[in-house]
């Protein structure tokens, strides 16, 4: 009953404080419960609890498309926004069809006619509170404990450059367009008129998707030639949609989370300790999105594109699989409990599909969508800890610190941000 009670105080007073954000574009941000922000989970029966932030902090411009070529982070799915391409397929008696109609006769898109060409920049703070409570589960062996984590992040989507493409002098079409979309001042105010779509520079500040996991670990030592130790490691958890949604009618607005649905995330690791303070270790990393429905953007023309989708609609999305795969070489506690480490990651998702509820849309062109194509990144990550925990230390409070570099390599479908960061974390 006493352990109970602690436990629960613990998480109240974690949730008073209350995963990959999902943008336009997916980034390669950790999750809070990546094995990459993992800190020694101390001794059994010392030190039960520990409480503590993760920080990164990154932006950038550039990304990789849908084709895994460099783009900036407003083109990963398309060079050029269309224009024409979001008038065309809109419902009967919509502003968007009473514009169509309302133009000089052809209505099309020649390469250049309402092409827009956009840059722009994606930053983004990430600060996880953490706390984790050692369970005294005495049969058990190696390590169980209970940890609750709530990312608070800030993200910023602006916009560096609009330039619209259409050869005004062409014909009369061409200067019509260009009086709807020449200008950002007047395209942000077309699009709101046409399809309630805000084209503005996007911010928001709040708390991310809460996150309760149960992680296992358990050293088993050895006697073999130069292998000193064996650990085993694993966790499952769950991912509450407590982070705002995507808001669908801002052009570039940002999921703070997974977009309002549930999710399990899950894993398995190993460690090897050799002698001369060297570790190797592997993991593997999993996450299952639950189905989630909400009203979506969507195409209705497979020649539209992803920042003027005019038409919205509800619909259920069917989420793909997430792979995570991790690589340590680490220069384990060499000196006063100080290490180095060296990691690689890569991570992949797979497709996403959308299913519109109700005949206004195609799902095989709304599937056409190269944002739901699946992406993957890959990283090198660069770590400095310092933890002054262990069995033997008589100190009621014991500090651990870490910081890592994040240098993206390659990816598919991703704006890639160098990140930095770290972890502070007491155990009491």
């Amino acid at each position: 009953m006493r352990y109970t009670r602690k436990i629960n105080k613990t998480l109240i007073a974690l949730l008073a404080l209350s995963s990959q954000a999902m943008a336009f574009a997916p980034s390669n941000f950790f999750k809070p419960y990546d094995s990459s922000l993992t800190l020694h989970t101390g001794c059994k029966g010392k030190q039960a609890f520990k409480v503590g932030a993760n920080v990164e902090y990154g932006y950038d411009h550039d990304g990789k498309s849908w084709n895994s070529k460099s783009k900036n982070v407003l083109k990963l799915y398309e060079d050029t926004q269309s224009f024409m391409s979001s008038l065309r397929g809109a419902p009967a008696g919509s502003p968007a069809e009473v514009q169509l109609h309302g133009l000089t006769y052809p209505v099309v898109d020649d390469g250049t006619r309402g092409q827009v060409d956009i840059n722009g920049k994606f930053e983004m703070l990430d600060v996880s509170v953490h706390g984790r409570y050692e369970l005294p589960f005495k049969a058990i062996p190696g390590h169980l404990g209970l940890s609750v984590m709530l990312p608070i992040r800030d993200a910023r989507v602006r916009v560096t450059s609009y330039a619209d493409q259409t050869e005004k002098d062409n014909s009369p079409l061409d200067g019509e367009v260009a009086d709807l979309v020449g200008t950002r001042a007047f395209a942000q105010q077309t699009f709101k008129d046409l399809g309630g779509l805000d084209w503005s520079n996007w911010s928001k500040t709040d708390v991310g998707d809460l996150v309760v996991m149960l992680d296992w670990s358990n050293r088993y030592e050895q006697e073999k030639d130069g292998l000193k130790a064996v650990e085993l490691l694993a966790k499952v958890g769950v991912s509450a949609p407590t982070a705002a949604a995507r808001d669908e009618d801002k052009a570039f607005s940002v999921a703070l989370g997974n977009d309002g649905a549930w999710s399990l995330p899950f894993g398995v690791g190993l460690n090897l300790d050799f002698k001369h303070c060297i570790r190797l270790g592997a993991d593997a990393q999993f996450e299952v999105i639950f189905d989630h429905s909400k009203d979506y953007r969507m195409k209705t023309k497979e020649s539209q594109t992803r920042f003027m989708l005019l038409n919205k609609g509800r619909a259920s999305m069917d989420y793909g699989f997430t792979w995570k795969f991790n690589l340590l070489a680490q220069a384990h506690k060499f000196a006063y409990g100080m290490s180095l480490g060296l990691g690689y990651q890569y991570l992949k998702h797979d497709d996403d599909r959308l299913s519109p509820q109700g005949n206004a849309f195609d799902a095989s062109i709304v599937n056409s969508a190269n944002w739901l194509k699946e992406y993957n990144t890959h990283n090198l990550v660069f770590k400095f800890n310092w933890d002054c925990t262990g069995c033997c230390s008589l100190k009621k409070v014991s500090p651990q610190l870490s910081l890592f570099y994040k240098l993206p390599i390659d990816g598919k479908n991703v704006m890639l941000q160098d990140t930095v960061g770290g972890q502070l974390a007491f155990n009491f």
